[in-house]
């Protein structure tokens, strides 16, 4: 077990636990920086399964009620490119 406190830091070597928050306690701001890039592209990506673009429009479905945000090559309102049937896609 020694080396285990040693690798984190926990053995108090240089006085205050220098050890771990130069070492292993560092890589957790980290850890949240990429915690909340993922977060954020899972809040504002398009609601279609493994659809990579960002959702700038609501749907409602009518037959459950619930909105989703969908991109303008999935959303069925939306003029110009083609449309994809959004409803058969997600039963």
């Amino acid at each position: 077990m020694h080396w285990l406190y040693h690798f984190l830091g926990l053995d108090n070597l240089s006085g205050s636990y220098y050890g771990f928050w130069s070492g292993v306690g560092s890589d957790l701001t980290e850890l949240a920086i990429v915690g909340g890039l993922i977060s954020m592209v899972r809040k504002n990506n398009c609601h279609h399964r493994w659809c990579p673009y960002i959702g700038h429009h609501e749907y409602s479905d009518p037959a459950t009620g619930l909105t989703y945000k969908l991109c303008r090559l999935h959303h069925p309102d939306h003029p110009g490119r083609r449309q994809r049937n959004f409803t058969k896609e997600l039963s």
